[in-house]
């Protein structure tokens, strides 16, 4: 008798909760939303800063490129002072002007997919080198 008084006693003290497991389940449901949200945000920033950097990543490649393009032209002989050249992906406007002997500055700009950026270098022919670059 005692142990189904207590057994009652124990039952009754657990049906008073009033409204206990809702208010838990609710933080728990919003704690649970606000982390899935948060990496959902995180994944995004992460990509756009990939694609970000992939694209800047690829314009210095082509940049690059354009770059031992023009040289070659300057080491085949007298190139012309203003030119365009072209690629499949990328079309690069340049000016060629000779400082001195054998010393040309290049500057170009580079057109790539929806990107242009502008540089200039300077080339010695004698040493066969890029003396100075800027972005």
């Amino acid at each position: 008798m005692e142990d189904q008084k207590d057994a009652q006693c124990f039952i009754n003290r657990l049906r008073r909760q009033d409204g206990f497991i809702l208010p838990l389940t609710m933080m728990l449901a919003m704690l649970f939303t606000f982390y899935t949200l948060n990496a959902i945000e995180r994944i995004n920033s992460e990509r756009d800063f990939f694609q970000e950097r992939k694209a800047s990543v690829q314009l210095d490649w082509k940049k690059k490129c354009a770059a031992a393009d023009l040289i070659q032209l300057i080491n085949q002989g007298t190139p012309k002072s203003t030119g365009e050249l072209h690629d499949a992906e990328w079309r690069v406007v340049y000016r060629i002007s000779r400082l001195s002997e054998g010393v040309h500055q290049v500057s170009a700009t580079l057109h790539y997919k929806n990107h242009q950026d502008d540089f200039l270098f300077i080339y010695n022919e004698n040493t066969k080198a890029i003396t100075k670059w800027v972005d």
